[in-house]
């Protein structure tokens, strides 16, 4: 075998069949992701990233879909690279023994085994001369000693990638998230990247310096870092649009307890909402604060298609929550017709007018409103043209610089 990988356990095409590879990507691309782990190393699609290069060197670009997953120990992924062949391949019986062998000895279960070779565990037993049964079957580790065998096929992250280029950035992203932050689903680049920076260290918070006049404070970071020195009961209004996917969700019960904190008596947070997770993010809220209501905004631009459900959502809900005790005397209309979609400066971007209008509406000018989730920096412009005074944090860093710029730009 040519240029042996690490988890390259199978040889290499025959020459004929290898050159029909390269013609079929030249005139149709790769078909079939490739899947690298959390080092960047190939764990399936050798052949097919053989031939991208060779075409490469041809002076033919071809780009290439691929999945980066990141793995708890290297035995697990000499067991998923092999899996992953052993279920596509013409192999002889001695040759599936060889592997099933190998399999056993990196501490793959009889059953999982079984499933990768398309045998039933019984054979597998046999091939591999395991004395023991299926319940109780041991490896050998590299000290000598036997132990249970406990590796079986597992949901785990998988970042989807369109090019080469979002490959390297997903390689660069799932190394720095911890395996107990990782969600066992298929995510893309941008959030694998918004993980990241999630379990970057924080650094300690910095005084928070008195806000005065119709001042605007942004600070670049997590909230729950680089706002905790706001003082306790100093906040009048927390108006904020968190992200609504469901691996975010941990989120909303840290912004809980933080306008629990934070806002002073009878204080709102007013929150933007998906409707997806909605009983997940109710709770989470009123473990801390009290509900008032929910007032649907009706969109303006196209419905979002929601698959799984198959539904058309033509509203979005805003969650209004207070700090006890609730002395409301303003009246509030439930129904508000949304002032259309403003994507320039975020992608998840709400429109200024509906800002505008629900802070009017639930504080008063020169009161302190904070937004935990800045994004494009909607809420921050909205304050400025309604004389509050704000305070808030975003975590991306592109997203950041792009509100600094529309605040220094005196944009809308």
């Amino acid at each position: 075998m040519s240029d042996r990988q690490p988890y390259q356990f199978f040889e290499d095409l025959p020459a004929d069949q290898f050159a029909a590879l390269v013609e079929d990507i030249r005139a149709n691309g790769v078909r079939v992701p490739i899947e690298f782990d959390e080092n960047g190393a190939t764990l399936d699609g050798h052949q097919r990233l053989r031939a991208v290069k060779l075409l490469a060197d041809e002076g033919v670009k071809v780009d290439y879909a691929s999945q980066v997953r990141p793995f708890t120990s290297e035995a697990e992924k000499r067991i998923h690279a092999r899996t992953l062949n052993l279920r596509r391949r013409h192999l002889t019986r001695e040759q599936m023994k060889e592997h099933a062998a190998a399999m056993r000895k990196d501490g793959a279960t009889l059953e999982a085994v079984a499933a990768a070779v398309n045998v039933d565990p019984e054979t597998v037993r046999r091939w591999t001369h395991d004395e023991s049964t299926s319940a109780n079957a041991k490896v050998e580790g590299k000290d000598g000693k036997k132990r249970p065998a406990t590796y079986k096929p597992r949901k785990s992250t998988t970042v989807q990638c369109k090019t080469a280029k979002e490959t390297a950035r997903a390689v660069a992203a799932v190394a720095k998230i911890p395996d107990d932050k990782q969600p066992a689903t298929t995510i893309d680049v941008k959030r694998a990247e918004r993980l990241a920076r999630e379990s970057e260290p924080k650094t300690p918070p910095t005084p928070e310096p008195e806000i005065t006049g119709t001042e605007i404070i942004c600070r670049a970071g997590d909230f729950r870092t680089v706002l905790a020195a706001i003082p306790p009961a100093s906040v009048d209004l927390i108006f904020t649009d968190p992200p609504y996917p469901k691996e975010f969700l941990p989120l909303w019960a840290d912004m809980a307890a933080f306008a629990a904190e934070k806002l002073k008596p009878g204080g709102c947070l007013a929150a933007y909402s998906g409707q997806s997770h909605l009983p997940d993010v109710i709770q989470s809220l009123t473990n801390h604060l009290d509900y008032i209501w929910t007032i649907a905004v009706r969109g303006r631009g196209p419905k979002t298609q929601i698959f799984q459900p198959r539904i058309w959502s033509a509203w979005k809900p805003i969650f209004l929550f207070a700090k006890p005790p609730v002395l409301r005397t303003e009246w509030l209309d439930d129904l508000f017709e949304g002032t259309g979609p403003e994507k320039d400066a975020h992608g998840w971007q709400q429109g200024l007018g509906e800002a505008e209008h629900f802070i009017r509406l639930l504080s008063e000018p020169g009161d302190i409103v904070v937004d935990p989730f800045l994004g494009g920096g909607t809420t921050a412009v909205a304050c400025r043209n309604t004389g509050r005074r704000f305070i808030g944090a975003e975590i991306d860093a592109a997203a950041y610089g792009q509100t600094m710029e529309r605040l220094k730009n005196g944009k809308a």
